[in-house]
């Protein structure tokens, strides 16, 4: 609702957005992530681990994790 000064008057407005931006602002929180996630598997795994898995094999596993947490979140 929006109250008009001159003569008091409520009225609803309707205002539609649209956001454009580059593919950059997408593209440098992408590069975090990824150095985020290269600086955990090579500074905070055990070099047994890393042996295990390969790093491909450790993002899917986070990935999972991520879409289970979605799938069974309290409502």
């Amino acid at each position: 609702m929006v109250r008009r000064q001159l003569d008091g008057q409520a009225h609803q407005e309707v205002s539609q957005w649209h956001w454009v931006t580059t593919l950059l602002v997408f593209w440098l929180p992408a590069q975090i992530c990824l150095t985020v996630f290269c600086a955990f598997f090579r500074r905070h795994l055990r070099p047994v681990a890393q042996a295990a898995m390969s790093m491909l094999h450790m993002a899917r596993l986070v990935q999972a994790e991520l879409y289970l947490s979605q799938t069974h979140a309290p409502p």
